[in-house]
């Protein structure tokens, strides 16, 4: 990590950084605190940062009883802040124009969480927190090794008065012993158990093994659960032709409901994947999205299930190559695929191409985002499936600007294609000047607005462009 301070013309500098997305946290008083992510690809790279006006948010933290909380951090979207021996904060400087969230942590108290609305002028509040107690919460299995040996149990806790606002996710390591913190009343928590298998990643979780309740009173020390042993069954998809199905989303649940109540797994490139459930009858059930979706039945009882083989249906795509006029490729590039019922998106390769597959029939508009993603870059329209030979040419260059007769405030600007309402957003400074780079080549409209008052431009970008913001008439 590195610091730095803007000199008298508000230029910094950082020399010999990685060739890597960099994460670059600009403050200033007066100012909302702005987080940007800059590509540090190439010899050199320059940034134009515009800090919108902040209102002053100052908070003071007190226990139950209203004693002071010293060391409690105060986290923002961007920032963390940390209270003093009276329990006060710092100034946090809030956005003109979004709401903040507020997060509060403490080891000894819960957690809490308040909303600033954007609204809010030199606003002081006092954020009160509640005690917890250090418990020991035990998971253990009935029957030997609760599923693969990469298994791991995620512990989630919930207060039933407040379901949304106050939570706690845990790992429970191989001990099956993890240390917490609660807080000791009447209301009580609600536990649920859910197995992670692979990575850890979400995409092959066995959901809701456990879904207990129980309340702290002044003398427990202990909380603890039995887990069932869980049973492997394999899955195979494939589609019409017997080609392995990769990607496709394997769930298993009771007959009886049409939640996915017991298992979420993901396919493998062979199209294989094993669900990991509690002994039971279950509804097999697996699709791709722009399919329809495929179900089997399956009972566990103890012993080796045989696979489930599902077939389904065949699937459409779109597949293309992004390249400039000069014929080289636009590698690592996003390309959104919006149609009739949802969008997905892909990245380019080092050679251009891109895919999107398990559509369904009907017309596409394809998007290409630009260097950033909050550049938006090429559109076409009406793309139909299946396609396989797209050709997107992708020209871009910088556009600069003024407001005329501007107020001297930064004024919010916005890039809009046309036809169409998507483009990129950004700020003027104090002399009316803004910037945009990697807009792709074609028709824009510019606009901005001050006291009621619009600013407009319309025109085509062919190259590097100039253009004068005027007032609507």
């Amino acid at each position: 990590m590195a610091t730095g301070t803007a000199d008298a013309a508000g230029e910094f500098r950082f020399e010999n950084v990685a060739d890597e997305t960099l994460e670059i946290v600009v403050s200033a008083p007066g100012h909302a605190t702005d987080l940007l992510y800059v590509s540090a690809s190439g010899p050199e790279r320059r940034v134009i940062v515009v800090l919108p006006p902040g209102n002053p948010v100052t908070a003071r933290v007190v226990d139950e009883g209203g004693s002071p909380v010293s060391g409690a951090q105060l986290v923002t979207r961007i920032d963390t802040y940390t209270t003093d021996r009276a329990g006060c904060s710092p100034p946090i400087w809030l956005p003109s124009t979004d709401a903040l969230v507020l997060e509060t942590r403490h080891p000894a108290f819960e957690r809490t969480w308040m909303e600033f609305s954007p609204d809010a002028r030199d606003s002081h509040c006092e954020i009160r927190l509640r005690r917890t107690r250090r418990l020991q919460a035990v998971v253990e299995s009935r029957a030997g090794v609760p599923g693969p040996s990469e298994t791991r149990w995620l512990l989630r806790l919930s207060r039933e008065d407040e379901p949304f606002g106050y939570g706690i996710h845990v790992v429970v390591p191989p001990t099956g012993r993890v240390e917490l913190r609660l807080h000791q009343g009447l209301v009580p928590y609600r536990v649920t158990l859910a197995m992670q298998g692979g990575h850890l990643g979400l995409a092959d979780t066995c959901e809701s093994v456990v879904d207990a309740r129980f309340v702290v009173s002044p003398t427990t020390e202990t909380v603890s659960w039995a887990v069932p042993a869980l049973r492997p069954v394999p899955v195979i998809c494939q589609d019409q032709l017997g080609a392995p199905v990769p990607g496709a989303t394997v769930m298993m649940r009771e007959p009886a409901t049409t939640q996915p109540t017991a298992c979420t797994t993901v396919t493998d490139e062979k199209g294989r994947t094993i669900a990991w459930v509690p002994d039971g009858a279950y509804v097999v059930w697996t699709a791709v999205r722009g399919t329809q979706a495929v179900t089997a039945r399956v009972t566990v009882s103890g012993h080796a299930v045989p696979p489930v083989t599902l077939s389904l249906p065949l699937a459409l795509s779109i597949e293309g190559r992004l390249h400039r006029s000069d014929g080289s490729p636009v590698a690592d590039r996003p390309v959104l695929a919006n149609g009739p019922q949802f969008g997905t998106y892909a990245m380019t390769d080092h050679r251009g191409r891109f895919q999107f597959r398990g559509l369904e029939t009907g017309r596409y508009r394809i998007e290409v985002m630009g260097e950033s993603m909050e550049t938006w870059g090429l559109q076409v329209d009406n793309v139909e499936v299946p396609n396989s030979g797209l050709d997107l040419v992708l020209d871009a260059d910088v556009v600069r600007g003024r407001v005329e007769g501007a107020p001297p405030v930064p004024m919010r600007v916005m890039l809009r294609r046309l036809p169409g309402d998507a483009g990129p957003e950004g700020w003027t400074d104090r002399s009316g000047t803004f910037e945009f780079r990697a807009v792709a080549h074609g028709r824009w409209r510019a606009l901005a607005e001050s006291g009621g008052q619009l600013f407009t431009w319309e025109g085509r970008v062919s190259g590097p462009t100039e253009v004068v913001l005027r007032a609507a008439r």
